[in-house]
């Protein structure tokens, strides 16, 4: 995508630039936020069905469910980085990571030494928090501004709230039918693969373009 990105802003056409970032944005997102979804809801019977030990699923359930939430926040933010890198703008990121570095450092620490992993966890997900409210934001005043509520709103939000709705809707069939090791899984994936299509045909801009691209080898063949 960067090069794209950077061909786009060399021939300084803002509309497709736009076209192309949101695009990138509500694919990422359809990738990303399922998945992170259903690792953050059913981390507990993942862990179950993948290593048979119960203990081990419910001690670490917390700290994956934190540590995936951190890292999807970081997976929706590579977009808009990268078309901070297409301008030349290095700055921003520069400046945002030196300070969150400063914190990051200390907060592991302090929050790991009284709340253990999931201290140190909660501090991942707060430095993405930046990322997410502080960094992008700012980016948006500048580059394609105007284009934020849209990253939010139509790249981001809609998306999320369409592939969490069949995730938390089987929780409670996970409740009905039993705790064997595989058993949950039953439900979980066919949930997960429907989590998948809601997000995509949610996410206006990449349905268009998958019709598109559908539609053209279609005339090919």
């Amino acid at each position: 995508l960067y090069p794209r990105l950077t061909e786009l802003v060399r021939r300084d056409d803002p509309v497709a630039l736009a076209h192309a970032y949101h695009l990138a944005c509500q694919a990422m997102g359809a990738m990303v936020l399922p998945v992170s979804i259903l690792l953050m809801l059913y981390s507990r019977e993942i862990v179950y069905a993948w290593t048979g030990d119960v203990s081990i699923s419910n001690q670490s359930h917390v700290l994956i469910t934190l540590l995936v939430a951190g890292t999807a926040l970081t997976g929706l933010t590579q977009i808009p980085y990268a078309l901070q890198l297409a301008h030349g703008w290095t700055r921003l990121a520069l400046v945002t990571n030196s300070v969150c570095a400063i914190l990051f450092v200390p907060a592991v620490y302090i929050l790991g030494k009284h709340h253990g992993g999931e201290g140190a966890a909660f501090a991942w997900v707060a430095l993405n928090l930046v990322y997410m409210f502080i960094q992008t934001p700012l980016m948006h005043r500048r580059i394609l501004n105007g284009d934020l509520a849209y990253w939010y709103l139509r790249d981001t939000l809609v998306p999320g709230v369409a592939a969490a709705v069949p995730l938390v809707a089987i929780a409670p069939l996970l409740g009905l039918i039993g705790e064997g090791r595989f058993v949950s899984l039953v439900v979980i994936v066919p949930a997960y693969i429907v989590s998948v299509s809601m997000a995509i045909f949610m996410a206006h801009d990449l349905k268009i373009e998958i019709k598109r691209r559908i539609f053209a080898r279609s005339m090919t063949a």
